[in-house]
């Protein structure tokens, strides 16, 4: 399979090329039922100039990466209805320097189960709802929450974190392999999902994670959405059920405000009739109960927070290497909860390889401009490049994350079994750690390379 007819419409999908698409091979299969073995891989190594957490240590390298394994299948029932479900595990790994914001230290190995989940598909068992109009799941997977704005995965891969004292770093520990998001799934997720991929769809979902760093939260979910050729809207609901109290003392007291927090999404993309356009949008907003004062002490005090982004893109199909130009602005209000943000495209909701992963603004307290470009030389090559502008809001009680970066990167599948991934950043704050920022030593030109390796077997 090419690059070309895996990313149409030529949209990066850096991450999920290599979940979704990874090599399974069957070792079963009759009329009623078919098992695969899934195998799939990442390995990087990566550079960086300079640093985000305190050190004397001018830069880090290091490596990183992770390998899932596992089984899938399905089991056939009436009217082409199907039974499925898989279990996979995954090992990941940091060595070197650990990272340059100091979220792992280079000493990371950790062999975890990733994903354990079945499910039903209703095949043509309910003709009103058309071919598996009704799907049903539950257990350790993925969880993708509309446009993917509010809840992506639960992809903050955090290994012994220097940032921490050394109990709490070990709490915090999920295995390392920060960068390349090892593990995407929820521990538990129980998902309704009525209705085709045109039309109205609705999915219901309740959602635990395991994560330390999200003090192990709950929540319950609504995405409601409707589909007709190049347009698209829908509305999501999320309500906070629980958290782990001693967790989020420890590790992240800003959690707190998620007690009882509700959030609210209105999202749409189109085309507005006219070919090769691509419009979107996505307004948010979060009703809080609690509040943190300076010394992060837990009071009453309702509030809410907002974020959105509106973006315009243009494909000149008829230029050579059909390039795609894309812009958009997102604000994010001074104490906006990112929540479950992850990768579903280079760009989103990962704003910035090093801003938006090591230095900051972390999907809060910023507005942010971006200008995204690609284009396919090759069918078996992709070439991109973003530019963002960040803005931090707040910076008389938060650090000023202001700044610029320009992420130059490829996608060349060399054969069947290997995919190179090379970046290349260069990343300007306006502040150093001394005056505000988060950049140690200096407020100079970070240059980060990083070439991950995706394997399949």
């Amino acid at each position: 399979m090419k690059l070309k007819s895996l990313f149409k419409p030529s949209i990066l999908l850096s991450y999920l090329i290599f979940t979704q698409h990874s090599f399974a091979a069957q070792i079963y299969q009759d009329n009623e039922k078919q098992l695969n073995v899934d195998l799939s891989s990442w390995v990087g190594i990566f550079n960086s100039q300079e640093n985000y957490y305190p050190t004397d240590q001018n830069g880090s390298q290091w490596a990183e990466g992770f390998i899932k394994y596992g089984l899938s299948g399905k089991i056939n029932t009436a009217a082409d209805s199907h039974i499925y479900g898989a279990i996979a595990g995954v090992t990941s790994f940091t060595r070197g320097d650990g990272d340059m914001a100091g979220n792992s230290r280079g000493t990371e190995n950790k062999s975890s189960l990733e994903n354990a989940y079945i499910g039903w598909k209703s095949g043509n068992l309910l003709p009103i709802l058309g071919e598996n109009g009704l799907d049903i799941s539950f257990g350790s997977q993925v969880y993708h929450l509309g446009d993917g704005f509010l809840v992506t995965d639960d992809s903050a891969n955090l290994g012994e974190n220097r940032n921490f004292e050394d109990a709490d770093s070990q709490m915090v520990n999920r295995g390392g392999a920060y960068y390349t998001a090892a593990r995407r799934s929820f521990h538990k997720a129980a998902l309704i999902k009525v209705g085709q991929a045109e039309g109205l769809k609705t999915e219901l979902a309740w959602v635990q994670s395991d994560n330390p760093i999200h003090a192990s939260s709950e929540f319950a979910s609504l995405d409601l959405s409707y589909k007709i050729g190049d347009h698209h809207i829908g509305a999501d609901y999320i309500q906070f059920l629980d958290f782990n109290h001693n967790q989020a003392m420890r590790l992240n007291p800003t959690i707190f405000m998620r007690d009882n927090m509700q959030v609210y999404s209105l999202y749409g993309t189109s085309n507005m009739g006219i070919e090769n356009v691509k419009l979107g949008f996505n307004y948010s907003r979060q009703e809080k109960e609690k509040n943190l004062t300076d010394e992060y002490e837990v009071i009453d005090q309702k509030h809410h927070d907002q974020a959105w982004y509106a973006s315009a893109g243009y494909h000149f199909t008829q230029l050579p290497w059909t390039p795609t130009v894309n812009y958009r602005y997102t604000h994010y209000s001074e104490h906006w909860d990112a929540m479950f943000v992850g990768v579903e495209k280079l760009g989103t909701w990962i704003l910035g390889e090093v801003a938006g992963n090591f230095a900051g603004p972390f999907n809060s307290n910023a507005n942010i401009h971006m200008i995204g470009l690609e284009a396919f030389p090759h069918e078996s090559l992709l070439l991109g490049a973003n530019f963002y502008k960040f803005e931090s809001i707040d910076t008389k009680n938060q650090p000023n994350y202001s700044g610029k970066e320009f992420d130059f990167f490829a996608m060349y599948q060399v054969n069947d079994t290997l995919s190179l991934i090379p970046v290349l950043s260069f990343y300007k704050p306006e502040k150093s750690a001394k005056n505000n920022g988060s950049q140690i030593g200096s407020d100079k030109t970070n240059i980060f390379a990083g070439l991950i390796a995706a394997i399949t077997y």
